[in-house]
């Protein structure tokens, strides 16, 4: 075809040009908003190669567009896509990009409950959660924070509602205890913190502040994220002892205590030379990891530290309103922020184990795996829960239960 020309726009390109260089300096990418005849973005793109250029127009602009690319190709200069100001769809595209936020954004509560427990039977702790917060399944982990896993012995859950559950602790003595505990349902975090939606009306001051909309969603995103560290360590054994190792978070990741949560990394030693693994000293630099086994084999121990709602100011659409790849940068920062997490609750036997499989793709490298007891049995028949074997697509949860019955485990599995 005849490319289209414009002498307007073959006189002002140059000045257009020298005005736009400084301006673009420091930006990543531009939509050319009634891009015409194709003039200016064949100039501009090469002469501003570190940005990605995206013409614009009506459709029946787009043939002319475009044959003036294919005539002056530029690697960052990009086919026309329509943009039409009386039936723009970027409401629809927010609500599209709000659902993929929300469905990789865990609704997460975690804290710290203090009691004096009755000794030698398996006392229970209710605790609530935020209200509204859960409104569907949940896991749950929970761990001793204590310097003696051989007194707090065993620790689990049950009656896990929306709304509340009841901690188990089984301990030998009634020493004032404290048993960490997470909770978390794997999506809807975005909705719970309340990210405004658009409401397009069709005027021009709603479809000209998408900026608005994405700043709802980052508050809502910054709400319910949490600053997570997670690692393996082997803890050397001395028979009948409780043995320790120290662990330090990563430098300056968190800004307070976090709750840290412990599990065994271990298959037939749960519950027979495999007693118990706890934490305490906490700090916001570092913690110290205590096991208990029978056997002067060494201890594997899974631990998750947790500090919920991060405070730092995320990333912030602004320059030119390139909608589809403020978009996509908006989704790939929260992606990068998000952790990894699966969850979810396995029967075991006896004493026994079974195999577990995460969500497919989820992970790309093995995850940290924590277990936990989900019945009023914790302590007394049921003496211990643990994971092995772990890979990047699933894991063997073993459980000890001195009764012939079914022993269901909690298990939440997080890669960060």
């Amino acid at each position: 075809m005849t490319l289209p020309f414009s002498q307007a726009c073959e006189n002002n390109k140059q000045p257009i040009l020298d005005v736009l260089h400084p301006l673009l300096a420091d930006s990543k990418r531009v939509l050319e908003v009634g891009s015409g005849t194709g003039q200016h973005a064949v100039h501009f793109a090469p002469a501003l190669p570190w940005l990605e250029w995206q013409p614009s127009d009506l459709a029946e602009h787009h043939p002319g567009i475009e044959a003036w690319r294919q005539a002056h190709s530029s690697d960052n200069l990009h086919s026309p896509i329509l943009f039409d100001l009386r039936h723009s769809d970027w409401p629809g595209d927010f609500d599209r990009l709000a659902a993929d936020i929300d469905a990789i954004m865990p609704r997460m509560a975690s804290g710290t409950a203090r009691f004096s427990p009755t000794a030698n039977t398996t006392y229970h702790v209710p605790i609530e959660f935020p209200e509204g917060l859960f409104t569907a399944t949940l896991v749950m982990a929970v761990s001793a924070h204590s310097s003696a896993p051989n007194v707090a012995r065993t620790t689990g859950a049950t009656a896990i509602t929306s709304s509340g559950a009841d901690l188990l602790l089984y301990r030998t003595n009634s020493n004032p205890s404290a048993l960490h505990w997470w909770a978390i349902q794997l999506d809807g975090g975005a909705t719970h913190h309340g990210w405004e939606r658009p409401q397009y009306d069709g005027s021009s001051g709603t479809l000209a502040r998408p900026t608005r909309y994405l700043n709802s969603l980052q508050a809502a995103v910054r709400a319910g994220l949490v600053r997570i560290d997670a690692g393996n360590e082997n803890i050397p054994a001395s028979s009948n002892a409780v043995t320790s190792k120290n662990v330090t978070f990563k430098q300056g990741l968190f800004t307070r205590t976090p709750v840290v949560l412990t599990g065994m990394f271990t298959s037939s030693a749960v519950g027979d030379t495999y007693l118990g693994t706890s934490s305490s000293g906490t700090t916001a630099q570092g913690t110290t990891l205590y096991s208990h086994r029978t056997s002067n084999n060494s201890t594997d121990v899974f631990w998750v530290a947790i500090q919920p709602t991060i405070d730092e100011r995320l990333w912030t659409p602004g320059g030119p309103a390139d909608l589809p790849g403020i978009f996509r940068e908006f989704a790939e920062n929260t992606e990068n922020l998000a952790p990894r997490i699966d969850i979810g609750t396995v029967d075991v036997f006896g004493i026994g184990d079974e195999h577990i499989e995460f969500q497919p793709g989820l992970f790309t490298r093995p995850p940290v795996v924590l277990t936990t007891i989900w019945s009023a049995a914790a302590g007394r028949t049921i003496t211990g829960v643990a994971a092995s074997q772990v890979t990047a697509t699933g894991a063997q949860i073993y459980s000890h239960r001195t009764s012939d019955h079914n022993n269901t485990v909690l298990w939440i599995a997080v890669q960060i």
